[in-house]
């Protein structure tokens, strides 16, 4: 474990002494995970995008346009629908996917996910570094955080369904167990409670 934190740690000043296309004075969020198993392998699940509404909860669907390019669609705020485009722009097979949304879309972000083996054939090392633009500026931002729905939140949920779903084959969930009493936000947003 301490050198996966190790590898995990050296992997995150490169990429933060880098700069993400085009969106300087964004927000940023940075995340890693550890999976057990090869970077050939997670590559090819994470190159698949229309397989991403399986592990990202707020992602309802995802379109191949063609070999670099894809329309998405997400659940946001308020029962709002966010779409927009995104074009690969850097795909190292087996290292690296870097993308960014296309001009004129609903939402607003570029980032990449490195892929690196682990420390003594131990998986693989994952960390996505993204920028993003949230609609409604500081007030937006402060209601995402507040119902679960920043990105920074949502990513670090997202690559441990991914995990899962890569490592086992199937997402564990709570959903349908007798469960104690829940908080008040818990049972607003019994959705966000049961994932």
């Amino acid at each position: 474990m301490a050198l996966d934190l190790r590898a995990g740690a050296g992997r995150r000043r490169t990429l933060s002494s880098e700069t993400l296309p085009g969106l300087a004075g964004r927000r940023r969020a940075r995340k890693s995970i550890a999976v057990n198993r090869p970077a050939e392998e997670c590559y090819r699940f994470w190159r698949n995008v229309e397989s991403f509404p399986s592990f990202m909860q707020h992602i309802d669907e995802v379109r191949v346009i063609d070999e670099r390019r894809s329309h998405w669609c997400a659940s946001a705020l308020a029962g709002r629908r966010v779409e927009w485009d995104a074009e690969i722009t850097d795909d190292q097979p087996n290292r690296l996917i870097a993308w960014r949304t296309a001009a004129g879309s609903q939402a607003d972000n570029a980032g990449r996910v490195c892929f690196t083996p682990a420390p003594a054939g131990k998986g693989t090392m994952i960390e996505v570094d993204m920028e993003y633009r949230l609609p409604a500026g500081t007030a937006g931002a402060m209601a995402a955080t507040l119902f679960g729905l920043e990105p920074a939140q949502q990513l670090e949920g997202d690559l441990r369904r991914f995990k899962q779903l890569v490592e086992t084959g199937e997402i564990t969930t709570t959903r349908g167990q007798a469960h104690g009493p829940r908080t008040l936000k818990a049972r607003l947003f019994n959705k966000e409670a049961e994932q």
